[in-house]
């Protein structure tokens, strides 16, 4: 993420060793440098308000959001109603609604949860491998594998849970489009949709 201060934040992640937050300066500077506890797996950070950061954490036994501050100090930590088979291919984006929800596509389950406050699910969407997004209408515009015609690579659903639109396995074939894995998903001001395709 590039912040406000001119400054950027990433996430990291080593198999089986340390994973984190990295906050650096304007002039590439390291600020401080979050760790998660007990070797679990992270992918993902998100600003919040007031300058500090989400992160979605996970080992075998179990899967946690943690809120950290703007100095990288832990604040917050929520247990997930979430059963997690493999710590490495759960979360890749995790993010905190307005509405103090939180939302993560689960890479191998391909699947989309939104969790209350306490960690309790709320709801979940059938795709959503790499990235899950609340737009500012209330939809949610999720990332997933193509791998049939009905399944969306992107799919938008409303607050009901039902299809918006969708890019299909047969709307990318028709672009000549050779879709793997959509890694990054955003919905611009003008209203279109930029995504990237991994290898």
């Amino acid at each position: 993420w590039v912040l406000a201060d001119g400054g950027v934040a990433y996430s990291y992640s080593r198999r089986g060793k340390a994973a984190g937050i990295v906050r650096l300066d304007k002039d590439k500077k390291e600020m401080w440098t979050y760790t998660a506890v007990d070797k679990r797996d992270n992918h993902s950070c998100q600003p919040l308000p007031g300058g500090g950061f989400l992160t979605g954490e996970t080992l075998k036994s179990g899967a946690w959001m943690v809120e950290i501050d703007k100095d990288g100090k832990k604040v917050k930590e929520v247990k997930l109603d979430l059963a997690v088979r493999d710590p490495h291919h759960t979360f890749r984006h995790v993010r905190k609604t307005k509405e103090g929800t939180y939302l993560a596509a689960i890479m191998n389950q391909n699947k989309t949860y939104e969790w209350d406050a306490a960690g309790k699910v709320i709801r979940t969407f059938p795709n959503g491998h790499y990235a899950a997004v609340r737009l500012p209408n209330g939809n949610t515009l999720t990332s997933g594998k193509p791998r049939t015609a009905e399944m969306g690579g992107v799919t938008e659903y409303d607050k009901d849970g039902k299809i918006v639109w969708a890019l299909t396995k047969a709307d990318f074939e028709k672009l000549g489009l050779k879709i793997k894995m959509i890694c990054g998903l955003q919905r611009l001001p003008n209203g279109n949709t930029v995504f990237s395709n991994g290898p």
